[in-house]
């Protein structure tokens, strides 16, 4: 449930070097995509975000997860990945 930036930041605390760390953290944009989606609706549901309030909060949750914005917005703005 957390995004890349999380991790390496949780890791990073642990003493685990960023270049071990990457060696790891090596998924794709579709992977990380993928996870910000079951985070969101493990947090709040199957449905779309209603208004721009909505969705403002929900790229908040996941950008405080650790996801990038970019990658929030970008998944939260697309309806069919809360379709089933």
């Amino acid at each position: 449930g957390h995004g890349e930036r999380k991790i390496r930041a949780s890791l990073r605390g642990h003493g685990i070097s960023d270049t071990l760390a990457a060696t790891f953290l090596r998924l794709d944009d579709e992977q990380w995509s993928g996870l910000a989606v079951k985070a969101a609706r493990k947090r709040f549901g199957e449905t779309s975000p209603k208004d721009a309030l909505e969705l403002g909060k929900r790229v908040r949750f996941l950008v405080n997860r650790g996801f990038p914005s970019d990658l929030a917005l970008r998944v939260l703005a697309d309806s069919s990945a809360f379709e089933d």
